[in-house]
Order: structure tokens, then C-alpha cells, then sequence
């Protein structure tokens, strides 16, 4: 629905991801969110002004401040179909990950974001990366077919058995 999206005008200048041009720009992503936040008009923005803020947060290291917006994040936005929706997970189980070291916790935040957008390779790649971290290579690799069978450029290709690589 059109009132889930968060349009360009919607969204806070400053509150935003993407390359740093220093450290100290994580200062103002953070106030900038905490401005937009504070000044949502929308559900579907309050969630993206959170998801931003969290991730800022997560590169600051601060792990706990973050976990607390991205769960608010998870909990307030609009549509549970969402791209915005499956991006929170993908940062939850970072936060698990990189933060907690629980890989089964992230592991198991990316089975619900497979639930969400079951052909998106993002998930899978990062959940062979749990794996492997988790030391479990079987599985890791299982999610590195399944990640590259989607991101073949053509569903002929996709049927096609894959020829390990001579690099």
C-alpha cells in the first residue's frame, strides 16, 4: 500500500546509511534520526528513522542502543511483507552476530527474514556466513548454492548445475 512507503520527501535529510566521509558523521546520522524519530508522521518512517539510527549505532559499537531500535523498528512497522521489514532482521542478526557472538539466535532471525523474501540472496549469504563462523561448513555451503541459484541472471541459469569455479 502506498501509505507503507516512506517517500523522498518524507525522509529526514541527515537520517540515512551509506559511505561515511568521516567518523564523526555517525555522531550526526544519530541526532538526525533522533530528530526524525522524535518527529515521525508515519508509521513506515518512525521504522525507518529507527532501522538508520540503529545501524549508525551498531558502527559506534553501541550495540544494546541499537538492538532496543531495531526491535522498535521490527515492532512498529506497517507492513510485515516489507523490504524495510526483511532489512531489520538482516541487522538483528548482525547484532547477534558481531555483537552477542549467539549464532544461533542470528541464525535463527534469518530463517524469519527467508520467511519474508524467500528469493533474496542477502539472506542466505548471511547465513552461510553464521555457519561458517559457526563452524557448521555443510550448512554454510548449503546457503552459498541457494544464494547464488538467486542471483543468476537468468531462470534458465538457475536450473543449470553450477561448475565449481578454477580460481
Amino acid at each position: 500500500a502506498a501509505t507503507d512507503r516512506v517517500t523522498a520527501k518524507e525522509r529526514p535529510t541527515g537520517c540515512k546509511v551509506g559511505p561515511l566521509k568521516s567518523v564523526s558523521e555517525l555522531d550526526e546520522r544519530v541526532a538526525a534520526c533522533t530528530l526524525a524519530i522524535d518527529t515521525s508522521r508515519s508509521p513506515a518512517q518512525l521504522a525507518l528513522a529507527l532501522s538508520y539510527r540503529a545501524q549508525a549505532l551498531l558502527n559506534q559499537n553501541k550495540c544494546d542502543l541499537a538492538f532496543e531500535d531495531l526491535n522498535r523498528a521490527r515492532d512498529v512497522s506497517p507492513s510485515k511483507k516489507s523490504s524495510a521489514y526483511y532489512d531489520v532482521h538482516l541487522w538483528i542478526s548482525y547484532y547477534w552476530q558481531n555483537c552477542k557472538g549467539d549464532f544461533d539466535r542470528g541464525i535463527a532471525v534469518l530463517n524469519e527474514a527467508a520467511a519474508i523474501l524467500p528469493r533474496d540472496p542477502a539472506v542466505y549469504n548471511q547465513r552461510a556466513n553464521m555457519y561458517r563462523d559457526k563452524g557448521d561448513y555443510t550448512a554454510a555451503i548449503a546457503d552459498i548454492n541457494r544464494c547464488l541459484l538467486y542471483t543468476s541472471p537468468s531462470p534458465r541459469d538457475r536450473t543449470r548445475p553450477r561448475m565449481p569455479s578454477s580460481a
